[in-house]
């Protein structure tokens, strides 16, 4: 059994700034002149963790793994595109998570790791929680635990 965290990040982006968009694989691109962009999250160490290298270190490397999309839509209208994403974090049931709000608390072997969930875009389909990529779209997040897997 595991648990299972989800994501839902909604954004509303000007037509007129997007040349076009795309969507593979559940993951959406937004092209523009400037750069192309997909909707992600980042995982940000707070100041609570006791060494934020090792925090940071955990976000890059195995929590990615746990890290997927599995909903994506885009509906326009006169003026915007707008963009749901959902996102889903799967931890294995030995493994302390909690979800509170926008933070994520884990805990492993004994240490404790503090996280801020944000919303953001990153390099189109780059897949990442680290990367943000300033668009000025208006980006909101929601947490919530899932009862089942998708």
């Amino acid at each position: 059994m595991s648990k299972n965290f989800l994501i839902v990040f909604k954004s509303s982006a000007q037509k007129e700034l997007i040349n076009e968009f795309e969507i593979d694989e559940e993951l959406i691109a937004l092209h523009s002149e400037r750069n192309s962009v997909s909707p992600s999250i980042r995982l940000i160490p707070t100041d609570r963790n006791i060494n934020k290298h090792i925090a940071q270190d955990i976000v890059e490397g195995f929590l990615t793994d746990q890290f997927s999309v599995i909903e994506s839509k885009i509906t326009e209208s006169k003026y915007h595109y707008h963009i749901e994403v959902v996102f889903q974090l799967i931890f294995e049931d030995f493994i302390q998570v909690t979800l509170s709000g926008s933070n994520l608390f884990y805990k492993e072997g004994g240490v404790e790791y503090f996280y801020s969930i944000e919303g953001c875009f990153c390099k189109a389909f780059a897949h990442s929680l680290t990367q943000n990529i300033n668009t000025d779209f208006s980006i909101s997040i929601t947490c919530e635990k899932s009862t089942k897997i998708r």
